[in-house]
């Protein structure tokens, strides 16, 4: 293979991982702010040993203190858990553009398991021409979830019982239901922190008492759901874990 070849390659290789790191903002926000797909100020619940990836979408304001703001530069992000890494789209974000951050990786440290406050130390240059420059930190705050030491168990209560298959899972799963009383169930998902992040009341069951669940956008994580159709409740969890 001749320089010219090899040279080519390299950077078919290193634009490849290039594109692959890098993250897209969300277009549908407008508002000055840091926002991820929990919301803003916040970050989706990461878990140790569970691959972890979110993008942070970043609306920067266009005046702070009187002062116009000419652009932000990103110093560093503290605080992160071990095993994550960042990659700004940008490390220079102009007044009133927007820009993203990607956070990927699995979390390592049992140490690390808690409430965490990730901050973003940046410095703000406004007036004529970037001439005054303000420190400023963003912090957005993460939970770490211990590491889960056995199988996914079902906990069932009521008069039948659900299983996933498989579970954990990543974008889809089949849910099959026993001793049902009806085809028609209601289906709900709870985060942690007991947040209903998902409900819907049209479920109609196949002939093997099975319908699938699409994740959407929810982030990995472990969730309780419940199985209702309307005499008998089951509740059971369940762990997202997409690669």
């Amino acid at each position: 293979m001749n320089f010219k070849s090899t040279f080519l390659s390299l950077c078919l290789v290193f634009g490849s991982y290039i594109a692959i790191s890098q993250c897209t903002p969300d277009a549908s926000r407008t508002t000055p702010g840091y926002y991820t797909t929990a919301g803003e100020g916040k970050m989706p619940d990461a878990q140790i040993g569970v691959a972890y990836n979110e993008t942070i979408t970043i609306v920067m304001f266009s005046s702070y203190l009187t002062q116009n703001v000419d652009s932000v530069i990103l110093k560093s992000v503290d605080n992160i858990p071990s095993g994550l890494t960042y990659t700004p789209l940008s490390n220079k974000i102009l007044g009133g553009a927007t820009s993203c951050i990607l956070v990927q990786g699995t979390p390592t440290d049992p140490s690390q398991v808690g409430d965490k406050k990730i901050a973003f130390q940046v410095d703000i240059h406004g007036g004529p021409g970037g001439a005054v420059k303000l420190p400023f930190t963003e912090n957005l705050d993460l939970k770490i979830l211990p590491k889960s030491t056995t199988s996914i168990k079902e906990i069932t209560s009521g008069e039948f019982a659900a299983k996933l298959f498989p579970n954990p899972f990543g974008q889809k799963t089949n849910v099959v239901v026993s001793g049902i009383s009806s085809k028609k169930i209601s289906f709900e998902v709870f985060n942690m922190v007991g947040e209903s992040v998902y409900f819907n009341n049209t479920i109609v069951l196949d002939a093997n008492n099975s319908f699938e669940f699409d994740k959407n956008e929810l982030p990995n994580g472990i969730y309780v759901y419940k199985i209702s159709d309307g005499t008998g409740t089951s509740l059971n969890r369940m762990m997202i874990s997409e690669k």
